[in-house]
């Protein structure tokens, strides 16, 4: 993945949501957006003082995703609380790159290498997205998709 992809970001504040600390949620400001994201290793971002500015990968736990038929490219996002999800995002944008991936994942008898493709949407922050078919998807097509919304420290 392209370098440029990653977002530099002021952490704002962030809770643990486990009792040992290794998940949790992070918000952040950047691009005048304020986003709720879920962080797997929390103890990256612990560390930190609020008001920190740091780079991260910000990516799309993706449960719904799909071409937007506009004829003008929109560029929005929104991060909210949902239920059982306090970091539950909806997104449109333009897909601006495709990247296939190869994961080896065990079916209970044998290691399986498996391709998954991703693709970053630039919806006024840049996204990485999980695409369900790469065949279906085109570097200019606006996306829309919805799901949660994970950050990486970056350590670029």
């Amino acid at each position: 993945m392209n370098n440029s992809f990653f977002e530099k970001v002021i952490v704002k504040c962030f809770e643990p949501l486990d009792i040992q600390g290794s998940t949790g949620i992070v918000q952040i400001f950047g691009k005048n957006l304020t986003l709720i994201c879920f962080s797997s290793n929390f103890r990256q971002f612990s560390s930190l003082l609020p008001g920190s500015e740091v780079p991260v990968l910000l990516s799309l736990m993706t449960t719904n995703c799909s071409i937007n038929n506009e004829s003008t490219p929109i560029k929005k996002i929104e991060s909210f609380r949902k239920l059982q999800t306090p970091n539950h995002c909806i997104l449109t944008g333009v897909l601006v790159e495709i990247n296939p991936k190869h994961f080896s994942v065990s079916n209970g008898q044998k290691m399986e290498l498996i391709k998954k493709d991703f693709g970053i949407v630039d919806c006024g922050i840049y996204i990485e997205i999980e695409l369900d078919a790469l065949d279906k998807y085109h570097i200019g097509d606006i996306i829309s998709a919805e799901g949660r919304l994970d950050i990486k420290k970056s350590d670029i």
